[in-house]
């Protein structure tokens, strides 16, 4: 069975949050049957209309892992292309939350260190960024 994938024009504006804990990152499996069901990511989503992209992340990651954002900081930005339309992506260093991820969203949550990431099924634009992490010293990219 073939699932249908809207397609769009006009870039979306997608909010990601890398989240830290003792060292490893939060990856989230997409589910199947969803678009690019089954790759992992780092959760968060669309920003909506008249909201700020800390506003988007704060609220995706609430909706998504019933957690409540503390301390997050810009990290960097990216454009890509999927085959259903292009996406910008602000990726957000999130370095303090209350609760306890929950998967809401998502198939399977995993907490993982950077360079195991790089051996999991990542989407595609966040592999350069895994790589960095992975490459990276701890007081150079998070808290």
């Amino acid at each position: 069975m073939r699932m249908a994938i809207k397609t769009y024009d006009a870039e979306v504006h997608v909010v990601v949050g890398i989240l830290w804990r003792e060292g490893r990152l939060l990856a989230a499996r997409r589910p199947e049957g969803k678009v690019l069901g089954g790759y992992w990511e780092f959760p968060g989503g669309k920003v909506e209309a008249g909201e700020s992209a800390e506003e988007a992340l704060r609220r995706e990651l609430r909706e998504e892992l019933a957690i409540e954002v503390q301390a997050a900081f810009f990290w960097k930005s990216m454009h890509h292309q999927y085959p259903h339309g292009p996406v910008l992506l602000d990726f957000f260093q999130v370095t303090s939350f209350t609760g306890e991820a929950k998967p809401l969203a998502s198939e399977a949550l995993r907490w993982v260190l950077p360079h195991e990431a790089l051996l999991m099924d990542f989407l595609p634009p966040d592999l350069p960024l895994l790589q960095e992490l992975a490459e990276s010293s701890a007081t150079d990219i998070r808290l």
